[in-house]
């Protein structure tokens, strides 16, 4: 019996011992494998960690992780620069869910989870890990979904799921993979309904979330039913008590039951978000309208897009089909085609099963859709509108060039697919052998394929190119004006713009140049007046070479009918020849004038409507809508400027050219090509002096007069003088300014707190800022006491996400780039 006492005490002396040497030397191993890192260094009384360049990558995670790479293996380090968690994992990501904190790890091919701490919670068994809410987190194995329990690392439900979505409100939707009906559990693992028959179920928002079923959306509670029927073909979830639906192009405001609350009609675009909790913006459709030479709408057009007017008529596209419409915007061919071109000789072709035709005004079909074009076919060369010019079509049959006279009747077919261009004067340009020619009505070739490039032939001359120099030839063949120019465009009323060296001008018919090279952009003459660029800006020129009307556009078309398009700050209007805007700029797009009328497109429309009561503050008037800043929103009309409240007031007219946001009770206003300021009345507080301005930041904006920055104080008195070659705004209490082309910092007294000594500097976070030298290294400093942090040394930097953390690299003699990390920890 003592024997056996004996021999049991030594069992369990053996055993613990085992224990100890176990437990001993695991602490050994991971010992011995965290002296593989360098320490943590703190910096500035522990205000900032050093974790020196040792790592192959580093990137952020969640808000309370960063992760590390090393030969290949992932690991993980917190917010106070210690490694949590060693460098195992071959790949990791952030955990979609209404949490951060859980992050997804592979390992051997198999995911799990670690917590915020870096501890694993889930083992590394699943194929993948997706979203989570509570203790549940959604896993895949054996390619079905269930879920685990992160607190006990346990499958609480077994994976059936052939889909899930994303956790809302704690519940989540998943589809099952044998009759492919959804159930909802929520975020304890509870069963809340079963085998619901619908094609989707989105998220769930103040405890409804949209469902769709027969290609319909409506809407279900948690325990999947129905509250609002299916009978939306659009929707926008639920918010302050209100969802956007849609339906036949009408849009509703609706409210948890289903009833009515707002009906916007058919002439909205889009609703969207606005930044403020109560207000949404409305967006008007932007309807194509035709306007005569006042301005006037003549008519609306409700199609979905309409074409140029070409010999009275113009094609229009509904539901995806073609037609065509007559001046007064009456329809005379229903839209019925796949495609159409213009009309061309009183004929247009049309595209029908694939194969194109062509038909008359009338839409009768007069060449029966049989050919194809040249669509596909070295397009940036050849791509031409199908059409008839000199009476003659170019088109391709059977995979052969064909050309065909107005009923139809192949007059030249080619033995072979041959890259003709339209007709023009008679002849038409040809490309073999990688040379440009021209052939005649016979297919006969007349001028051999010699030139690098040519153009149609216009009034009786085409321009052509030969060893990178551009002249003109005849319907010969020969070169009536020498090649010379660096490029040419086709002649138009007697004149052809040429370009030698960077500089456009013209010349006439025998090759003198009669308006010298000066512009650095031009257009043909038409109606007597050509465009011309200068300084980015467009205006006109008469034949003379005389500017008759400055330029000062952005864009312009040329003369049609006495007018030509003009447009400033993306909006059109029209100009007669003497520069006078008789149509105020005001179309997103427009056309010249064609017998009298031109389409135009009007703007879209924003108007704000309170989601909260469905109340429309404002109907759609304005063009555009800023964001909301200390309770105001710039609003566009026009090429004007205003602001409206949180309530959808219009507080400000608009009045301005230009406006910041509002900031500290004020805000920038442009008036005149000057800037000042106004506060929320919209009385000026500063006058409009300056040539440009930044936003109140402590008290202080800056401003540039001459050419150099300084700041003023909401008064407009200036409180450091304008002496900087560039400025950044003020960040508690300090700013970045630039002096003799090198960066440094002020306070707001404008004492130097770090003096210009730096290629750049980039603010990290209101403390920490990446400083870079102008060999190319960048260091780090405290922005408010101007301590250097860390010497210029890195030869990279990435700043991360969450802005607590900053990865540096160096690269060693063979290129290869090491990480450390920088890390705010106050």
């Amino acid at each position: 019996m003592k024997n056996k006492r004996v021999k049991i005490l030594f069992c369990i002396l053996l055993t613990l011992c085992s224990t100890f040497l176990t437990s001993y030397a695991d602490k050994q191993v991971r010992a011995s494998s965290s002296q593989q890192f360098q320490s943590a260094v703190k910096l500035f009384g522990g205000k900032y960690v050093y974790v020196p360049v040792q790592f192959d990558e580093v990137k952020e995670v969640t808000e309370d992780l960063l992760s590390y790479k090393i030969n290949n293996k992932w690991g993980f380090i917190d917010k106070n620069g210690n490694i949590v968690t060693e460098p195992k994992f071959d790949w990791e990501y952030t955990v979609p869910g209404l949490q951060s904190g859980l992050v997804a790890v592979q390992m051997n091919g198999k995911w799990g989870c670690v917590d915020k701490t870096g501890k694993l919670v889930v083992d590394t068994l699943y194929e993948e890990v997706s979203s989570y809410s509570g203790n549940l987190v959604a896993v895949k194995l054996n390619n079905k979904y269930g879920f685990v329990n992160i607190k006990t690392g346990k499958l609480v439900i077994e994976p059936m799921y052939e889909m899930v979505g994303v956790f809302s409100e704690g519940l989540i939707a998943c589809r099952k993979y044998q009759d492919l009906t959804w159930s909802i559990i929520d975020d304890k693992g509870n069963l809340l309904a079963d085998k619901l028959p619908f094609e989707r179920i989105g998220e769930f928002h103040e405890g409804l979330a949209a469902a769709e079923k027969d290609g319909k959306w409506g809407f279900i509670d948690k325990t999947g039913k129905v509250i609002i029927d299916f009978q939306y073909d659009w929707y926008r979830d639920f918010s302050k008590g209100l969802a956007v639906v849609e339906k036949g192009g009408r849009w509703y405001y609706i409210n948890k039951t289903g009833r009515i609350v707002v009906d916007l009609g058919d002439e909205i675009k889009e609703i969207t978000n606005s930044t403020t909790d109560s207000l949404d913006l409305i967006v008007k459709k932007e309807n194509y309208c035709l306007i005569n030479k006042t301005g006037k709408q003549t008519i609306k057009l409700q199609f979905d897009y309409v074409k140029s007017f070409s010999e009275g008529v113009a094609a229009y596209v509904y539901k995806g089909r073609w037609g065509f419409i007559d001046e007064t915007g009456k329809i005379i061919v229903k839209p019925k085609f796949e495609w159409v071109e213009d009309f061309s000789e009183g004929l247009a072709a049309v595209k029908q099963n694939g194969k194109y035709g062509f038909i008359d005004k009338t839409g009768n079909v007069v060449v029966e859709p049989e050919f194809d074009s040249f669509e596909g076919y070295d397009t940036v060369t050849f791509r031409r509108p199908l059409k008839f010019s000199d009476g003659i079509a170019v088109v391709i049959k059977d995979g052969k060039t064909c050309f065909i006279d107005k009923t139809g009747k192949v007059v030249v077919k080619f033995n072979s697919l041959r890259l003709v261009r339209d007709f023009s004067e008679g002849l038409a340009a040809i490309c073999e052998g990688g040379g440009f020619g021209f052939i005649d009505k016979t297919g006969k070739v007349v001028i051999r394929p010699i030139y690098s490039y040519v153009s149609d032939f216009s009034e009786g001359l085409a321009a052509v190119w030969i060893n990178n120099k551009a002249g003109f030839i005849d319907k010969s063949g020969k070169f009536v004006i020498q090649p010379q120019f660096n490029s040419c465009i086709s002649f138009s009323e007697g004149l052809a713009p040429v370009r030698i060296k960077n500089k456009w001008g013209f010349i006439d018919k025998k090759g003198r140049i009669v308006i010298k090279p000066q512009y650095d952009d031009v257009s043909n003459f038409s109606e007597g007046m050509a465009a011309v660029l200068i300084k980015n800006k467009w205006g006109f020129i008469d034949k003379s070479g005389k500017i008759v009307i400055e330029p000062q556009f952005d864009n312009v078309k040329d003369f049609s009918q006495g007018l030509a398009a003009v447009s400033r700050n993306y909006l059109w209007g029209f100009v007669d020849k003497k520069g006078r805007m008789v149509i105020m700029p005001q179309f997103s797009e427009v056309t010249s004038f064609s017998s009298k009328v031109a389409k135009v497109k009007e703007l879209p429309k924003y108007g704000v409507i309170n989601k909260i009561s469905g109340k429309i503050m404002i109907p759609p008037r304005f063009h555009q809508v800023g964001i909301f800043s200390d309770g105001l929103a710039a609003v566009k009309e026009y090429d004007k400027w205003g602001f409206i409240d949180e309530k959808g007031n219009l507080v400000i007219k608009p009045q301005f050219d230009d406006v910041r946001v509002f900031s500290e009770g004020l805000t920038a206003v442009k008036q005149n090509g000057k800037w000042g300021f106004i506060d929320k009345s919209g009385r000026t507080i500063i006058k409009n002096q300056y040539d440009l301005v930044g936003e109140f930041s402590c008290g202080l904006a800056k401003f540039r007069k001459n050419n150099k920055w300084g700041f003023i104080d909401r008064t407009g008195k200036v409180i450091i003088k304008p002496q900087f070659e560039d400025a950044k705004p003020f960040v508690d209490g300090v700013a970045e300014v630039k002096l003799n082309g090198l960066w440094g910092i002020i306070n707001t007294k404008g004492n130097i707190i770090i003096k210009p000594q730096f290629f750049d500097i980039v603010r990290v976070s209101n403390n920490l800022a990446v400083v870079q030298k102008t060999d190319g290294s960048y260091g780090f400093v405290d922005r408010k006491t101007g301590k250097l942090l860390l010497q210029p040394q890195f030869d990279g930097i990435r700043i991360l996400c969450w802005k607590w953390a900053v990865g540096v690299v160096q690269k060693d003699k063979s290129g290869k780039e090491k990480w450390g990390l920088l890390i705010e920890t106050k």
